[in-house]
Order: structure tokens, then sequence, then C-alpha cells
């Protein structure tokens, strides 16, 4: 099953597959960033300094059999900018846009 799901989201290969369902004709996974740092959206600052994980439900195009659902865990890290008005921030997700809740196929 993991087979299957890593060839429906190929392009997204900076996540591990932590999960994997199906349920009443849903596909349902969870991946999780492989990331080591991030960039500052707001100021550009590189971070390697992760700060737990944030999670993302995003619905994809159906499958032949379903609809498809991920849980997507996303890498938080600590700015290491001082002079950044934000302390945190959560790294991009490469499936969908920021505060998406589908895939970028889907739009």
């Amino acid at each position: 099953m993991a087979l299957i799901l890593a060839s429906m989201f190929s392009s997204v290969s900076n996540y591990d597959i932590l999960d994997f369902t199906c349920e009443d004709g849903t596909l349902h996974a969870t991946l999780r960033s492989r990331t080591e740092f991030g960039v500052c959206p707001h100021c550009g600052m590189p971070s390697s300094v992760h700060y737990g994980f944030t999670k993302k439900e995003v619905r994809c195009l159906p499958s032949g059999t379903g609809s498809v659902s991920l849980t997507i865990l996303q890498h938080r890290y600590l700015c290491a900018n001082e002079d950044c008005r934000h302390t945190t921030f959560t790294e991009t997700c490469e499936a969908s846009r920021r505060y998406g809740r589908r895939t970028d196929a889907c739009d």
C-alpha cells in the first residue's frame, strides 16, 4: 500500500509516509516532512532549530475508488534572526499553498 501511495505522490519527495488507511472508500495517508532546515518567510533567515510540528489536513484529487485525504506533519522552526518580529514559522508545503486545504492539483 505504501508503494501505491508513494507513486501517487511522487512529486512530494521530502516526506515520509507514516500511515496509510482505506476506510469507506476514502484513502487517507499521514506524511511527515524530512526537511532539515527552513527559511523564515518574514525575514528570509534560514533556521535548522526544530520547534515541533504543525498538522495540515488537505484533500486530493479522487482516485479510482474514492476520495483521498492527507495529514501532513510540517516542521515548525525557531527564527534565528533576533530582529524578526516572528519567533517561529512553519515550513512551506510542496503539495499545497499556504493555508490551502486542497492539493495544487485540485485547484
